[in-house]
């Protein structure tokens, strides 16, 4: 019997991300409680708490997990599962956004070459992983 494999984005780069938008709330808070007072300051900061407490919640929970039966995505909120047996190609594409920089993309495909998975193929590395 195969454990499962488990992939996890590189958490450096979210908390990275994480951070930076932490630096920028704490200014905005900080400039509403300077100019409008302590109720603006209250009222800039649920929004951005908020926000960050979504993000860390990502950062912890995003993950690919193959099993010998199936492809499941996990997120904070969306889960979503695919047979691994419906899973005939994976293609490999560099996507690059506009006036942005390249990032592989992983695409998992059925028989009739409809997308089942889009996942971001970034440094990913293996929580556990053995027989695969």
């Amino acid at each position: 019997m195969h454990e499962d494999l488990v992939l996890r984005p590189d958490r450096r780069k979210g908390l990275m991300y994480l951070c930076a938008a932490a630096a920028l709330s704490v200014a905005v808070v900080a400039s509403a409680a300077v100019g409008a007072g302590g109720a603006a300051a209250l009222a800039a900061a649920v929004p951005f708490g908020a926000m960050l407490a979504f993000g860390a919640g990502h950062i912890h929970r995003d993950r690919v997990v193959l099993t010998e039966q199936e492809v499941v995505t996990r997120g904070l909120v969306l889960q979503r599962r695919r047979a691994r047996s419906r899973v005939a190609e994976v293609v490999r594409a560099t996507l690059v956004a506009h006036r942005g920089s390249p990032g592989d993309t992983l695409f998992l495909l059925d028989a009739r070459r409809a997308v089942l998975f889009r996942l971001p193929a970034a440094p990913t590395p293996a929580v556990k992983s053995t027989g695969w």
